[in-house]
């Protein structure tokens, strides 16, 4: 899975959810080379350019500009393998997001993460690894939420995220994205 963007299983999830919206979902994949049979090969990914093929088309054909948020919520820590439940077994919030930082390079190839320590406050980043061109912030926002989702589960509640700043303009739904993101 070294070129794949994502592992299917995401893919599956984001196919689930434009259904409910009532995409064609067949089509869509079709701009990914994929079809529904495809979706619960758990063993492959899907490579770079046929992911943004699939995203663009997902989003042209729904026309949500929340869309990203939609996804982000979607991705609780089942849906990420073994990397989820390490992170969910971490002792802290710390060794959980070390976990992250070595192994999501191994689940996808969207983004990096970094973390940063200041004072009381950790601060983490999730840095494009490759241009996500004008899917950034659709992207960026699903991947952000779900990380936020994750910390809140991982640590049940306890440590609160304050604050999130994305890199692109604030987008017509915002006030959906501050209740998401809770902050």
């Amino acid at each position: 899975m070294n070129d794949a963007a994502l592992p299917l299983q995401y893919v599956r999830l984001i196919a689930d959810l434009l259904s409910t919206m009532g995409a064609d979902v067949p089509a869509l994949l079709a701009q990914a080379d994929l079809s529904p049979p495809d979706l619960s090969d758990s063993t492959r990914g899907l490579a770079f350019a046929p992911f943004m093929r699939f995203m663009r088309a997902a989003r042209d054909a729904t026309g949500e500009p929340a869309l990203g948020l939609l996804v982000g919520e979607r991705l609780r820590i089942n849906t990420h393998g073994m990397l989820g439940y390490a992170a969910l077994n971490s002792s802290t919030l710390r060794q959980a997001l070390a976990l992250m930082q070595a192994y999501l390079p191994l689940r996808t190839t969207l983004v990096g993460v970094t973390t940063r320590e200041q004072g009381d406050e950790v601060w983490v980043g999730l840095p494009p690894a490759q241009p996500l061109d004008e899917l950034e912030p659709l992207i960026t926002e699903a991947i952000v939420l779900t990380v936020k989702n994750l910390i809140d589960q991982i640590t049940l509640g306890a440590c609160a995220v304050r604050r999130v700043a994305l890199r692109h303009a604030e987008p017509e739904h915002a006030r959906l994205a501050r209740d998401m993101f809770g902050c």
